[in-house]
């Protein structure tokens, strides 16, 4: 299962988690990296390129022109992807399930 069809088919908490932790994470680390990380992002999902990019203040505009690195071969379905950045759309998950490894609920624990 590609990247995206996995995060479409997350749960919006999850998801909502997921992007938490990549901002709080990413947001770390020199301004170059976090363009890097968003523009990987957008590759993978719109919407995750999106909200992480929100949260780092990195607009599609900051990072749509970068190329990919030089040690990066990237596939044609990449290179499709590439090209409209930004305007994909999300992938098709028709059909696909999810299984998860721990209990699909989530549960907040105070201490």
């Amino acid at each position: 299962m590609q990247a995206g069809q996995r995060y479409q088919l997350l749960e919006q908490w999850e998801k909502d988690d997921l992007v938490a932790n990549f901002v709080t994470l990413i947001g770390q680390a020199a301004r170059s990296v976090q363009e890097r990380m968003v523009w990987h992002f957008y590759l993978v999902d719109d919407e995750l390129g999106a909200r992480v990019g929100e949260g780092l203040d990195i607009g599609l505009a900051d990072i749509k022109d970068l190329p990919p690195l030089a040690s990066q071969t990237l596939s044609e379905d990449e290179l499709a992807r590439l090209k409209n950045l930004g305007s994909n759309g999300p992938r098709d998950v028709e059909g696909l399930t999810m299984t998860h490894c721990v209990p699909n609920e989530h549960v907040v624990v105070s201490r």
